[in-house]
């Protein structure tokens, strides 16, 4: 009788800490889409005044340019957004250059929930563009660049 006591409680604990884990995974989901994805999608379909430091090379594909890049400030506030920025003509920009002026944000993956799967996947959200060069280039002057700057070099190498 002791034994299939024993037995009940370990699959009885077993069951509890899986619906634990359950419920803190749901939890962890909900308080992500709250406090980090719906936040970001509220800057979607307006424009901004951003500063944003490019942080990849450039991507050309259907007839238009495209970089990575993490804004520092939106509209006077600090921010750490990761966006996908759209030009066409590209600028002359390299890695780690920063842009500042006026963007207009937009969500990304919203023709097809395929792409907005992918862009979640890479924890990116919004794409932005520069209307009619409506920002300025401060180029990357700096001795001591980020560890990304020669990651970036090396996959070109």
């Amino acid at each position: 009788m002791k034994g299939k006591f024993k037995a009940f409680s370990a699959l009885v604990l077993a069951t509890a800490v899986a619906f634990a884990a359950a419920a803190i995974a749901c939890l962890l989901l909900v308080c992500v889409n709250e406090f980090y994805y719906y936040p970001q999608l509220q800057l979607a379909d307006d424009t901004h005044t951003a500063t944003i430091t490019i942080t990849s090379e450039m991507e050309k594909k259907n007839g238009n340019y495209y970089y990575e890049g993490k804004t520092t400030l939106i509209d006077g506030e600090k921010s750490k957004v990761k966006v996908r920025l759209v030009f066409n003509p590209p600028p002359e920009i390299n890695p780690y250059d920063k842009l500042e002026g006026e963007f207009t944000f937009f969500a990304l993956g919203s023709s097809s929930d395929e792409a907005a799967a992918s862009y979640k996947a890479e924890n990116l959200f919004l794409g932005a563009y520069g209307a009619e060069r409506s920002y300025n280039i401060l180029p990357d002057n700096s001795r001591v660049k980020p560890v990304g700057y020669y990651v970036i070099s090396l996959r070109n190498a």
